[in-house]
């Protein structure tokens, strides 16, 4: 089983986590998958860390904070798996097998915003793809065959600064 989205990322309030884990947040992964998976992950709370100035939690009892930057950053994160319909991905008692693993993340600092999005087939031997959260969009919206020619847009607010090629940053991503 692989979290969708890592305990590291939701902060330490409990609120946060109970909005996260409110209904399901771990989905079956392939063993090959896994480890990618999880670095890939890593990835984003270093990026949250290190390149977008989000505050480290130092001592979660006081509530001290560690401001890398005093532009007061907002990180934006969404994860997801998308399950095929049918009974050959189903593991039983209902849980479904995802075929697709995604996440996005969006950071808002002052006037600079950066974003990207990772995915991954949840296949044998699959790897995990950092790219432009608009390629992520499309490939949902093909996905889930909308009928409309709207496609899915995972960051609407902001006048899609975040799914805007301008802010993409996925070519740094390191994986």
């Amino acid at each position: 089983m692989q979290q969708l989205l890592t305990h590291s990322l939701t902060g330490n309030d409990v609120r946060e986590k109970i909005a996260t884990y409110t209904l399901t947040n771990t989905a079956p992964i392939h063993s090959s998958l896994h480890g990618m998976w999880e670095t890939a992950l890593s990835t984003a709370r270093t990026f949250a860390v290190e390149k977008c100035g989000i505050p480290v939690l130092l001592n979660p009892v006081r509530r001290q904070r560690n401001r890398v930057s005093r532009d007061h950053p907002e990180m934006y994160v969404i994860s997801g798996a998308v399950s095929l319909n049918d009974d050959d991905s189903t593991i039983g008692n209902g849980v479904a097998v995802p075929y697709l693993f995604w996440f996005a993340g969006c950071c808002i600092k002052g006037a600079d915003t950066a974003s990207y999005a990772l995915y991954a087939r949840n296949v044998p031997d699959s790897v995990v793809i950092s790219a432009p959260v608009a390629q992520l969009e499309i490939l949902l919206s093909d996905i889930y065959n909308t009928t409309s020619n709207k496609t899915i847009k995972l960051f609407p607010a902001y006048d899609d600064i975040c799914g805007s090629i301008k802010s993409d940053i996925s070519g740094q991503i390191k994986l």
